[in-house]
């Protein structure tokens, strides 16, 4: 699999308002784990964003994308394996009837003292997409929690707003 050429055929369909839908064969799978590791962000990016468009759930990305979350990259690399954590390792666990893996709940734990404030967004719809998981990281959920004052700045109000809704949820 050319990854490059992949990527460009997924957003020339996004162009086209086609919503993309990649069916990744093992060889795939095992080309993109590969890569992974060697590439820039820009690289990493396509092959996250092909990730996001795949028709189905792939498991054998989680360790992969928890490294990522773990690492030193851009807020843009951080959202976008954020995004592909949605289905590759929260849906893809839903469906095993497996709890999600501890390694990534600490992952998302690190992120909530992310300083970019759309990365702590994100990290905080992540959370309250795991459900009773999420318990764990309850403390330093409301850690994070920005101030009144933080509502001027769009990511931040939406924080706000979502440690609000699980601070009610977890006081049930």
């Amino acid at each position: 699999m050319d990854y490059q050429a992949k990527y460009q055929e997924i957003i020339e369909q996004l162009k086209n308002d086609i919503r993309p839908q990649v069916q990744l064969s093992g060889e795939d799978i095992a080309v993109l784990q590969q890569n992974w590791r060697n590439l820039d962000e820009e690289g990493l990016k396509k092959i996250l964003c092909i990730l996001d468009h795949s028709k189905s759930l792939h498991g054998e990305f989680a360790p992969l994308i928890i490294e990522t979350l773990e690492g030193d990259y851009s807020p843009e690399v951080l959202i976008f394996a954020l995004g592909s954590s949605q289905r590759h390792i929260i849906a893809k666990c839903g469906i095993d009837g497996v709890r999600v893996p501890i390694e990534f709940v600490e992952a998302l734990r690190k992120l909530l003292n992310h300083n970019d404030a759309e990365v702590l967004e994100w990290d905080l719809r992540i959370i309250e997409q795991i459900g009773s998981r999420g318990l764990i990281l309850k403390e330093d959920v409301i850690r994070a929690k920005p101030s009144i004052l933080g509502a001027l700045n769009p990511h931040k109000k939406a924080a706000r707003q979502i440690i609000t809704m699980l601070e009610k949820r977890w006081h049930r």
